[in-house]
């Protein structure tokens, strides 16, 4: 098998299909003679063994390059991990940050304000409290079920598993299909 500079087998190389094609003509025409010679049984051998050689060096490929790419995904997957875990480590000091930076100027405001005074001024900044949009508090961000339904946006999603049960059953539903599923396992 040649690689490209892509990592990418050529496709042009198998010669699977042809291959297989070959090995079931040869069973046929040996299924339908009548009569069967020695050098029928040779030639037979011979031809089949050479295909089959053929399609096992191009099923071995095949099988070599998935296992390959297996490798090649998990590294990957090894370092999206990585840079995932990296990122969820960065996201949650961003926000500790944050919230930190926002709980320094609730402080800031308060003293501000208890000094009742409408600024202060120091050598380096001026402190000037000011009302802006309120913001929105709710008891639980995740569970909504207390509030009106009226101010709970609604996310459509397709339960999978109900409709595979349904379509398993012989219920036709408009835009879903059972799809057949087969792969070969390497071993």
């Amino acid at each position: 098998m040649k690689n490209n500079d892509n990592n990418k087998q050529d496709f042009k190389e198998f010669k699977g299909w042809k291959v297989s094609n070959k090995l079931k003509e040869l069973q046929d025409k040996f299924l339908d003679k009548e009569e069967i010679t020695e050098d029928d049984l040779q030639l037979f051998q011979d031809s089949f063994d050479s295909l089959k050689e053929t399609l096992g060096t191009d099923l071995d490929d095949i099988a070599n390059w998935i296992l390959n790419n297996k490798l090649e995904e998990a590294k990957y997957n090894g370092i999206k991990d990585f840079y995932a875990d990296q990122a969820t480590a960065a996201r949650k000091r961003a926000n500790g940050l944050d919230k930190l930076n926002k709980n320094l100027n609730k402080y800031i405001t308060a003293l501000v304000d208890n000094a009742g005074v409408k600024e202060i001024k120091t050598k380096e900044h001026s402190f000037r409290p000011r009302n802006y949009k309120a913001s929105v508090w709710l008891v639980d961000e995740k569970n909504v079920d207390y509030l009106p339904k009226e101010f709970i946006d609604e996310i459509p999603k397709a339960n999978k598993k109900k409709i595979y049960e349904a379509l398993k059953e012989g219920q036709e539903i408009d835009g879903a299909k059972l799809v057949p599923n087969r792969s070969t396992p390497i071993i």
